[in-house]
């Protein structure tokens, strides 16, 4: 008699962006507006909090493209405190640092569902009746960080869930923008299956394990906010 064994359900994605009101998210290869030090800070502080009420070890994971990874300052590569996952057609020939005796691993994978199979695999979650093994970590939440194509190849996969949109209140010159349709939910409360939704601050804070992230701030001249939207069914 032969046996089959399914392949566990893919991790939830969450997207986290900044966009100006026409999507534009990079201006040759890199931010079009000088950073924001508090939505910088709040991109680090999310991405690696763990889960709220998780019970056990866990480590979250960013996933990027080759040119995201590349716009990233030298000093700043691997980013610290996550696991990163570095997607690429040439995934074979990236020259990324090794991972030995390293707190940051750097997954190359030919394509984001490939990176999520090698995180499973790597950073499986106990069994419920089992205890976690002594200095073993379990893959936490995921989120994508771009750059366009990811973003793209990310929101047709049936596990991207969530995005954590920064919208700014400022048009910039930009030559790469988020994909249309998404974030298109101007008065929209929600709908079928499948459908994105925008949910309230007080979800969003719940969800990101902070107070204060939601409504209009400012910080020079640039005004901004921060939202969630999710996809109706996940």
């Amino acid at each position: 008699m032969s046996t089959t064994t399914s392949m566990p359900p893919l991790p939830t994605l969450t997207l986290i962006v900044a966009t100006t009101p026409s999507l534009g998210i990079g201006l040759r290869g890199t931010l079009p507006w000088s950073p924001l030090k508090a939505d910088l800070a709040f991109f680090a502080r999310v991405t690696k909090r763990a889960p709220p009420g998780s019970t056990i070890k866990t480590k979250n994971a960013v996933v990027m493209g080759r040119k995201t990874w590349e716009s990233l300052p030298p000093k700043a590569r691997p980013l610290k405190g996550r696991m990163n996952v570095v997607v690429s057609r040439n995934a074979q020939t990236l020259q990324l640092p090794g991972n030995e005796g390293s707190q940051e691993p750097v997954i190359a994978a030919g394509s984001i569902e490939e990176g999520l199979r090698i995180l499973q695999d790597t950073y499986p979650a106990p069994e419920p009746e089992e205890e976690q093994e002594k200095d073993k970590l379990a893959l936490g939440r995921v989120f994508v960080i771009g750059g366009a194509e990811i973003y793209k190849a990310a929101l047709e996969m049936e596990c991207c869930a969530r995005v954590l949109w920064t919208r700014l209140r400022g048009e910039w010159e930009c030559d790469v923008h988020f994909p249309k349709g998404v974030l298109d939910i101007e008065g929209k409360e929600g709908g079928g299956e499948g459908e994105w939704a925008e949910r309230s601050i007080g979800e969003m804070e719940k969800w990101v394990g902070e107070d204060g992230v939601g409504g209009l701030k400012k910080e020079g001249e640039v005004e901004f906010e921060v939202m969630m939207l999710e996809k109706e069914g996940i």
